[in-house]
């Protein structure tokens, strides 16, 4: 955005210094050196996105009522004329609305932007348009010469390992990643015979929110939850655990998929795992699952293949930001059947589901 209109990074650090704020953007100087994140220094990062946040957040927007630009930069706190900037973009954008009378009230679009709203995408956002990100995106033309993700360069860490030493940032990316995959589990049920299945692992669960709704569809079906530890035995893994309808057929287990895989399981699932990944790392991932897997077991790969060749697909345009952060990318079903062949597995078949990604399934080779 500043790019767009003129300014570089150095304009806007040195306005937050002027302010009194102390920027999290460093100069060209020390631009190349990581950069430690530090909790009390950041808490005051980025006003443009602390805003954006308060605003989603007005009653007096999100209600009939509506508000005008003078009444909201008295309610926030903000420069009148400034704010009335920046609703219209709001509202060029369809995020608000404008009546005869100047009153601002959000739109359908813009009410999702809200915490409270059900199918919420305020976390996403956040992350996505966070520093962390941002970052990312501004060094890309840098980080395309290297051969390993720029994120540690500037974080001091690399991503995963950064979240664990952040909680703060870790729990916006779980916030973010739960909005995203909430909506996909009822269709990635649908679409998938769990039924046919006795024991189902899955790998990099999470909470366990997929695997409880299969087990809520499929009474007979029993599950394993595998991830690392804190995940596992954290509050909100827990609760899905406690759920009655699937308590006595769901268990957890902590441990890295990098290290080794449960054996027993007649199907494990990944969802939205190896993207995350570089090939090398797939590899060990699906190798690990290869070696613990039964001989007639299944590995479903749940993802949203790229389309081929010039086709449009945002998704190509998101992997760019995903391998300078997480080392990562999104493939094609092709791409994803050579690291099945890399790892002792055969692309078994690629079935759609209602939302978008796909569950490309897999067996022994």
């Amino acid at each position: 955005m500043l790019a767009d209109r003129g300014y570089d990074a150095d304009w806007f650090r040195d306005a937050l210094q002027e302010k009194g704020i102390t920027p999290c953007i460093p100069g060209r100087k020390i631009r190349n050196k990581a950069v430690k994140y530090d909790k009390r220094r950041y808490k005051r990062r980025n006003r443009i996105e602390i805003m954006f946040g308060r605003l989603k957040e007005s009653r007096r927007v999100a209600t009939s009522q509506g508000a005008t630009p003078a009444e909201l930069a008295a309610e926030l706190d903000l420069d009148p004329a400034k704010t009335t900037v920046f609703l219209r973009a709001l509202a060029s954008l369809g995020l608000l609305e404008e009546d005869e009378s100047g009153l601002y009230r959000t739109t359908p679009i813009g009410d999702a932007l809200r915490s409270d709203h059900p199918e919420s995408a305020r976390a996403v956002v956040l992350l996505s348009c966070g520093e962390m990100f941002w970052r990312i995106h501004g060094s890309l033309a840098e980080g395309l010469k290297q051969q390993q993700p720029s994120f540690a360069k500037w974080f001091g860490a690399p991503f995963f390992e950064y979240l664990e030493q952040n909680p703060d940032r870790e729990q916006m990316f779980a916030a973010a990643m739960s909005s995203v995959s909430s909506p996909l589990t009822g269709a990635i049920v649908d679409a998938y015979p769990f039924a046919d299945f006795k024991l189902v692992t899955d790998m990099g669960g999470g909470s366990g929110h997929l695997l409880a709704e299969a087990l809520q569809r499929n009474p007979a079906l029993r599950g394993l939850v595998f991830d690392l530890p804190s995940v596992v035995d954290g509050p909100r893994a827990r609760a899905v655990r406690a759920s009655p309808d699937i308590a006595t057929r769901i268990d957890a287990q902590g441990g890295s998929f990098f290290e080794h895989a449960p054996t027993g399981a007649d199907l494990y699932m990944l969802k939205m795992i190896i993207h995350d990944w570089s090939d090398e790392d797939s590899v060990k991932i699906l190798g690990n699952i290869r070696h613990a897997m039964k001989p007639d077991a299944r590995v479903l790969v749940i993802e949203t293949p790229v389309t081929p060749r010039n086709e449009p697909d945002i998704w190509k345009v998101m992997s760019c930001a995903m391998m300078e952060v997480t080392g990562g990318r999104e493939r094609t079903v092709e791409e994803y059947g050579e690291l099945f062949a890399k790892s002792g597995l055969k692309l078994s078949r690629v079935i759609p589901t209602a939302v978008g990604p796909s569950i490309i399934e897999a067996v022994a080779a």
